[in-house]
């Protein structure tokens, strides 16, 4: 059934995470701990699914915003009978209020409002939380100095560099860039959980 749903993503052009990005995600999962997880953009669920699958003791929340897709991702996640594991609730994260602390969010929705997503949901990080980004190479796109794209495109492009910039000045956190890895990967620890410059 996870073949049926990457080939899928595939034909239908729904964005998942890489295999290299899933393991990236799913060994800092072991290494921080990682108990409960808010994930930002479901897809049809494949990201969230495989995390559970890994892990039996995560706890996850995942938010989509478009309503065929979380159609798509709650069907998803019933089939692989992981109700108890993953909640799925169809919003824009810009809009999600709640006073849980997770201790990993996973921003893997629209990368124009990624700035905007970290601000919202940085009280609902856990003191020694993490955050894991997905996408913050955009296809090679953001490391190429002369583009030869679309207005659009190339917009986009200038708001996930603006964006790397930002979380790398962000006093909040501690950042590394894993521009190697899937699609690049941005790690960012919650320095209030740091105590002489070392994570819990």
């Amino acid at each position: 059934m996870l073949e049926k749903i990457k080939e899928y993503a595939h034909l239908n052009n729904v964005p998942i995470i890489q295999d290299e990005g899933l393991n990236f995600l799913l060994q800092n999962i072991d290494k921080y701990n990682v108990k409960s997880i808010l994930e930002v953009g479901s897809a049809i669920g494949y990201s969230a699914i495989m995390m559970a699958k890994a892990n039996k003791d995560l706890n996850i929340l995942t938010i989509e915003i478009d309503p065929k897709r979380y159609e798509m991702a709650k069907q998803n996640i019933e089939g692989f009978q992981l109700n108890d594991q993953i909640s799925i609730i169809n919003l824009d994260a810009n809009n999600y209020k709640s006073d849980t602390k997770y201790d990993l969010i996973f921003l893997d929705g629209a990368k124009s409002q990624y700035d905007n997503m970290l601000n919202n949901l940085y009280d609902n990080l856990s003191d020694s939380g993490i955050i894991i980004v997905d996408n913050l190479g955009f296809h090679g796109l953001v490391y190429v100095k002369d583009l030869k794209i679309k207005r659009r495109t190339r917009q986009l492009v200038e708001k996930i560099k603006l964006f790397r910039k930002h979380i790398v000045e962000d006093d909040r956190f501690e950042v590394i860039l894993f521009d190697d890895i899937g699609d690049g990967m941005g790690l960012l620890i919650n320095k209030k959980g740091c105590q002489d410059g070392k994570h819990k």
